[in-house]
């Protein structure tokens, strides 16, 4: 192996277009080729398994970046060239960068906790991994470019990377839970199509919490008002459905919980109802839990109901069904929803029923709502079209629905008029 190797790239063979872009970019700083060691380049000597030269070679590098991958984590090549990183007595800087599809944790236990990490599936992975690949090229005085040149090669760089992860197959790694087995390929083709369809949101001003890789395929709000037993009040049933796809890393939970005006009393009449995931009522993946009100929530005219959690694990994807119902004063009726995530099909349905139509009383009353736009580029938009909204066409019933993207920060809100 020729040259003073101080960069060591440790990867699978089948990560080697990514590696390819982490050696363009060190290039470009002006780090020279025979300075950079990469474990797929048969030019370093590499081939079954690590020779004497190679490994005394690896033992003096001062910068080591691992590629971690589930073929990394296969190969019993690769897990000795991170035995080595690990070993070395030459003090290095040692950076891992866990790609997509990462199975049983980002963790590994060749993987030191003096180790740097960066999640390929987080927001400000290009950013962050840019600058520290630079700053470590500058510590080891191997930058030959100016700063104007450094800032160029650092901003294509971060495009690069962004265009690659739109290429990434993640889809692959996915879990079908509520589709039976003979179907799964089928379902999975199907989100496979809804994600493409999703993915090119860019939606801004969120938290890094890997929101690229969790949207809803479909998602269905119906909302059936009745006649209450209770003299006075409406009976308010709602049906939530939807088909939530996880591709990040990291199990999701998403809450379901209602509030009440104290002056009603609305929540004593209040029913969880069922909770279907992937057909089943009960699964380990729903936790439920009573809200503990302190002293400071007193100054609040509103109470919560029951919290029931629905967890989706990493790479999974879940259909759940969650029904509720509870009796109210009209006047006081106000329901809200804003979704999370983006959405291959929204839709959100309101209606009266029969019994509620036949009594004079109730038929005074109609509906009242807002759409909240999609608005994939501002999630703090404070002024909403007009015309998504107003009273319901027919007075008695709410129909609105998206398809193809209806982005995080989308929802709607439904009250009752009395005319």
């Amino acid at each position: 192996m020729k040259g003073k190797k101080k960069i060591f790239i440790s990867h699978s063979e089948k990560n080697k277009d990514f590696v390819t872009l982490l050696l363009n970019y060190l290039v470009s700083l002006g780090v020279k080729r025979e300075n950079i060691f990469c474990s797929s380049d048969y030019r370093s000597g590499v081939h079954d398994k690590i020779s004497d030269d190679v490994f005394a070679a690896l033992k003096k590098t001062r910068l080591d970046i691992i590629v971690l991958s589930n073929e990394y984590k296969k190969s019993e090549y690769c897990l000795n060239e991170s035995g080595v990183i690990r070993s070395k007595g030459q003090p290095s800087t040692k950076l891992v960068i866990t790609l997509p599809g990462i199975r049983n944790g980002e963790h590994a236990g060749f993987i030191g906790s003096d180790y740097y990490q960066y999640r390929f599936d987080t927001t400000f992975f290009p950013v962050a991994l840019a600058e520290r690949l630079q700053e470590e090229v500058k510590k080891l005085h191997l930058i030959n470019v100016n700063r104007d040149q450094q800032a160029l090669t650092c901003e294509c760089f971060q495009t690069k990377i962004v265009h690659y992860r739109n290429r990434l197959p993640i889809i692959d790694n996915l879990s079908v839970n509520w589709a039976e087995k003979n179907d799964q390929e089928r379902a999975k083709l199907a989100l496979q199509q809804a994600y493409l369809k999703t993915r090119n949101l860019t939606v801004f001003n969120q938290k890094d919490r890997s929101e690229n890789y969790v949207f809803y395929k479909e998602y269905e709000r119906n909302i059936v008002i009745s006649k209450g037993e209770t003299k006075g009040k409406i009976r308010v049933r709602t049906i939530t459905s939807y088909v939530i796809v996880n591709l990040s890393d990291t199990d999701i939970i998403q809450t379901f919980s209602s509030q009440f005006l104290k002056i009603d009393q609305g929540l004593k009449s209040y029913e969880d109802g069922k909770v279907i995931v992937n057909g089943e009522t009960t699964s380990g993946l729903v936790r439920r839990y009573k809200p503990k009100n302190s002293a400071k929530d007193n100054w609040s005219p509103y109470i919560s109901s029951g919290v029931i959690e629905v967890k989706t694990k990493a790479h999974s994807s879940d259909q759940v069904i969650y029904e509720s119902t509870y009796e109210i004063s009209p006047d006081l009726f106000f329901q809200s929803k804003v979704i999370e995530y983006p959405c291959g099909q929204y839709c959100i349905r309101a209606n009266f029923t029969g019994n509620f139509l036949k009594s004079r009383r109730w038929r005074k009353y109609i509906f009242r709502y807002q759409i909240i736009p999609p608005n994939p580029n501002d999630l703090h938009a404070h002024l909403v079209p007009s015309h998504l909204g107003g009273e319901a066409k027919d007075k008695i019933n709410v129909f609105a629905s998206y398809t193809n993207g209806f982005p995080a920060g989308g929802g709607y809100t439904l009250t009752l008029s009395k005319v």
